[in-house]
């Protein structure tokens, strides 16, 4: 487990979920990919990802900006996107609690 401070990789997620539940290192890694993919797959699809006492994940439009091609010297419309997070109230206390 990683030390405070310090990020947690998605490898370091496989391992902890290997020692705590007890499963083999091939299948903590299956999970925690297919657990990512299936996040990541529902957001490319412009859906809310809701994790109770955990948070959610939401996809949010930006007006769309004119940009300029630096390829075709032309200045084009562009839709801007971005990933909000915002975790649960129950996250929060035990975060602030600890």
């Amino acid at each position: 487990m990683p030390t405070p401070n310090k990020y947690c990789t998605q490898n370091d997620l496989a391992k902890i979920l290997c020692r705590k539940e007890k499963v083999d290192r091939k299948t903590a890694e299956i999970l925690t990919d297919g657990y990512f993919r299936i996040i990541k797959d529902m957001l490319l699809g412009q859906n809310s990802v809701k994790l109770t006492e955990f948070g959610n994940f939401s996809v949010t439009d930006w007006k769309a900006q004119e940009v300029f091609d630096i390829n075709t010297g032309k200045r084009i419309q562009t839709q801007i996107k971005s990933i909000k997070f915002k975790p649960s109230a129950a996250l929060k206390r035990k975060v602030v609690e600890d």
